[in-house]
């Protein structure tokens, strides 16, 4: 028996699976891309190519972004299972660079965690735009080339370095 409940260890585990399944219910329908994110990757992805690199697994990261309807406009989706590596490493940077048949010096990478998108960005040569719109991750000292206050900041920047 279980502690302090004095539940049953087949009772115990049917209702924490229950919990859990609850939770995640109630965690997927919060999930919601920040105002005007769709609007900006209307606009980019017909000129430019667009990926997402993430240091969520596979699974996660896909049903993200199948759940948030913005899967369709990126050509790839990195995730920590491509090399097993977490960012700021570069393995993952370059990962995605090479499916994307994209040289760094060519890509800018356009994230809210200034020690981990924007520092493993810049070891591997890409450009750089920090989005103060996503999570606030703090200031670590790592400097981003660009500062998008918006999603639309992004789409300026992005065509003001094409």
């Amino acid at each position: 028996m279980l502690k302090p409940f004095k539940l049953q260890k087949d009772e115990f585990e049917r209702i924490k699976n229950a919990a859990i399944s609850a939770y995640l219910r109630v965690k997927d329908n919060m999930l919601r891309p920040y105002e005007g994110v769709e609007h900006m990757l209307e606009n980019l992805q017909p000129e430019y190519k667009l990926a997402i690199l993430t240091d969520a697994n596979s699974i996660q990261a896909h049903k993200r972004l199948e759940f948030c309807k913005l899967k369709k406009y990126f050509q790839i989706v990195g995730t920590f299972h491509d090399t097993n590596v977490y960012k700021p490493g570069i393995e993952p940077f370059k990962k995605v660079l090479e499916k994307l048949e994209v040289d760094a010096q060519d890509a800018m990478m356009i994230g809210d965690n200034p020690s981990r998108d924007i520092r493993g960005a810049r070891l591997v040569g890409m450009k750089t735009c920090l989005a103060k719109y996503g999570h606030n991750y703090g200031d670590d000292g790592t400097v981003a080339d660009y500062v998008a206050q918006t999603p639309h900041d992004v789409i300026r920047i992005a065509r003001s370095i094409k």
